[in-house]
């Protein structure tokens, strides 16, 4: 009778997979479908197409972008923002993020910063709740925080509410955090339950009872040039993708490129 199970175990199968998803982009495909991009300040379509590129099978944000003709009253661009917007983001609670990144460029000082933020959603104040891993690598700075969703901005004092933070020490980290290195980025965000690993460190690790569901978002700040690969999320609820096909990104660039919005303001 040891078929028993066997059979159980197939037929329950179906009901687990459509349960738990897997969306992924390696960016080779030559578009950015399901993603929403900001960038500040707001560049017309041309110009910001320099700015965030699909690049040798990478995604490539450049907030330095040369090339780019800013609005009147800019100096630079401050920086660009990623969401994921695919599925029923708001049942998103329980899932894993694993990606790869290499910053090609990045300010010795200013706040040249990469941010990673899950969980994110609108808050009950109209602030954007989110976990957040933060990054400025050529100062060798990463930290941990957490925005909840009964934070309040107060327009004197800014951000209030209970907020999770945490300055890491890299010197503890297996190798320091160079650029023009790939560094493969772990989260685990299961309910209430954080796990942040950067380079194969775990650098922090929590519980947060008051977390929300939401989306994924990357956010790359003030002259730096960053790129992205191999992302991945799976969980609950998370939409099925089918695997990315390489194709010349070059021609399809132009025709599917993802919307490019004004900056909201958040």
């Amino acid at each position: 009778m040891r078929w028993i199970p066997i059979v159980l175990l197939l037929a329950g199968s179906p009901l687990f997979t459509a349960y738990s998803g897997t969306f992924t982009d390696d960016f080779s495909d030559g578009d950015l479908d399901g993603w929403d991009v900001f960038i500040h300040p707001p560049l017309p379509r041309e110009e910001a197409a320099h700015v965030v590129k699909l690049e040798d099978g990478d995604l490539v944000i450049d907030t330095i972008a040369k090339r780019v003709e800013l609005p009147p009253g800019f100096d630079f661009i401050e920086f660009v923002r990623m969401e994921l917007r695919v599925g029923d983001m708001d049942a998103w609670n329980s899932y894993t993020l694993t990606c790869q990144v290499k910053f090609d460029s990045a300010p010795r000082e200013g706040p040249g910063m990469f941010v990673v933020g899950v969980r994110r959603s609108e808050g009950h104040f109209g602030v954007t709740a989110q976990q957040i891993l933060l990054i400025l690598p050529t100062q060798q700075h990463i930290q941990v925080e957490t925005v909840e969703p009964h934070a309040e901005r107060d327009p004197i004092l800014g951000l209030q509410g209970v907020i999770h933070h945490e300055v890491l020490d890299p010197r503890n980290f297996r190798r320091p955090i160079k650029l023009k290195q790939w560094l493969p980025i772990k989260i685990v965000a299961e309910e209430s339950r954080f796990e942040f690993h950067l380079d194969e460190n775990l650098v922090a690790e929590y519980e947060d009872e008051n977390a929300g569901p939401g989306t994924v978002m990357f956010q790359a700040e003030f002259m730096m040039v960053v790129r992205l690969d191999d992302f991945m999320i799976t969980g609950p609820g998370i939409p099925n993708n089918d695997p990315p096909q390489s194709v010349r990104h070059e021609a399809r660039l132009a025709t599917t490129w993802g919307e490019i919005k004004n900056l909201p303001n958040k």
